[in-house]
């Protein structure tokens, strides 16, 4: 497990490397040690860091955890991009599905047959369902809408199929779906 770090800012961080976490901990004694032999570094930051530079592996230690921040800041970006490149992948992926129902839909279609089973899959053709569609969301009343302002297709579904006139809105006839089971 990681020993945990503080920065500047109050944040925790996790150092996992073992060789940082003792490097760490000899040049903090380095330093520690060098400020005590020679107080007159107190006083003099210039000097202090020029001491630092010469007699410690402080700034070695510090370019080597500055190249690691950066690789693993660069792996971060690597993985939020990898991540909306999946949300692409899997959005082209659904398209794909879609269109290889659409085809199966086409031959059941062609074939003029609601059901036909298979040995690995059910195809069912289902009926057009009734949905509501809204025409001009501005239109639409209080109640029958979401605070955010989206239609409650839902409650304007239920309202128009009851007879009631919905500003904005109206019944439509969808396409035939397909139903597929595999076991």
């Amino acid at each position: 497990m990681g020993q945990y770090c503080y920065s500047q800012a109050g944040k925790a961080c996790v150092m996992s490397d073992r060789y940082l976490k003792s490097d760490l901990a000899t040049i903090q004694a380095q330093i520690a040690e060098l400020v005590s032999d020679n107080p007159e570094l107190a006083d003099d930051e210039e000097l202090r860091v020029d001491m630092i530079d010469g007699e410690t592996s402080a700034i070695e230690f510090l370019h080597r955890v500055y190249r690691r921040q950066k690789k693993a800041e660069a792996l971060a970006e690597g993985a939020k991009s990898e991540k909306q490149d999946a949300a692409d992948r899997q959005s082209r992926f659904e398209k794909q599905a879609e269109g290889y129902r659409a085809l199966a839909l086409s031959i059941l279609n062609s074939a003029n047959v609601e059901k036909l089973v298979t040995p690995f899959a059910t195809y069912s053709v289902t009926s057009p369902r009734t949905k509501a569609e809204v025409i001009n969301l501005e239109d639409i009343p209080q109640g029958y809408y979401r605070i955010e302002k989206k239609a409650d297709l839902k409650a304007i579904k239920s309202a128009l199929e009851n007879g009631e006139a919905i500003p904005g809105a109206q019944l439509t006839i969808g396409v035939h779906g397909l139903m597929i089971r595999s076991k």
